[in-house]
């Protein structure tokens, strides 16, 4: 799948993979309609900081929030705590893979990142338990379609699916349920990939009112994935450029060694004739 293959990439291709994987992310953590920085007390202070002291500002702010109990937390606070939560998990797993070197430091930060995802998954469940009467199918759609991409992202998977096809059930053609499910296609499915996920968005995008919001987003979020796919793509062959360097390089070096040894074997044959 996609985010194995990129896993297995060599560091050489750094810069190219961060820039997937951002692009990748923003579709992501974009989609989860991260709350208001204004109503938060975070407001731009994680401007100017790393992945890992990032991580350390929304831990701390979450623990200044969270109720004694998960279900004691109003729609609104499970909704936001939700949202945090996921953050945490991104910078914490972040910093973990990308930017911390000590051993010890890499893993307290994964285990930051894996209870974060978790209590993201129970905050969604308790936004959706919670969840004001009157409420539109599309709000209560995005939750589903939200606790589903966490479920995928802990690896969950049958719960996730039945959480998309509750989501999509609800708002087939809603722009953040059908965000979250490309995500699942493209990066998570066995059959999937980008042109199953492209297909899809457009079979979407067909039923939708061109201008409206969901019309809009499903454009730029089809648009995002042609980039990744673009750079994936420079990515191979960047990869394969490598490999047949490499192999002209071994090439070379054993007919230098090869030359190398007839030379000496020459030498001592013409000393020992002597």
């Amino acid at each position: 799948m996609f985010m194995q293959k990129i896993r297995q990439s060599t560091k050489k291709h750094r810069k190219l993979l961060i820039v997937i994987v951002v692009l990748l992310m923003v579709g992501v953590v974009g989609s989860f309609a991260v709350w208001d920085s204004s109503q938060n007390n975070l407001g731009n202070t994680t401007d100017t900081l790393t992945y890992a002291q990032q991580a350390d500002v929304y831990k701390q702010y979450i623990a200044s929030l969270e109720p004694e109990n998960i279900t004691d937390a109003s729609y609104e606070d499970a909704l936001s705590l939700a949202q945090l939560c996921y953050s945490l998990y991104y910078y914490s797993n972040y910093a973990a893979n990308y930017e911390l070197e000590d051993e010890s430091e890499i893993e307290a930060y994964m285990a930051d990142a894996s209870a974060a995802l978790e209590k993201s998954a129970l905050y969604y469940q308790q936004a959706i338990d919670t969840i004001p009467e009157g409420s539109s199918d599309d709000t209560l759609a995005g939750l589903y379609a939200n606790l589903a991409s966490v479920q995928l992202v802990s690896d969950d998977t049958e719960s996730a699916l039945a959480n998309f096809d509750i989501a999509q059930e609800l708002a087939p053609n809603d722009g953040t349920v059908a965000s979250l499910y490309a995500n699942y296609l493209y990066t998570y499915a066995e059959d999937g990939g980008y042109e199953v996920a492209k297909a899809y968005l457009e079979g979407i995008l067909a039923n939708l009112e061109e201008g409206t919001e969901d019309y809009i987003q499903i454009t730029e979020e089809i648009a995002q994935y042609d980039a990744i796919e673009e750079y994936y793509q420079q990515l191979l062959e960047a990869l394969q450029q490598q490999a047949e360097d490499s192999a002209d390089t071994n090439d070379t070096a054993d007919s230098n060694l090869d030359t190398e040894s007839t030379d000496t074997t020459d030498t001592t044959d013409s000393v020992n004739q002597e």
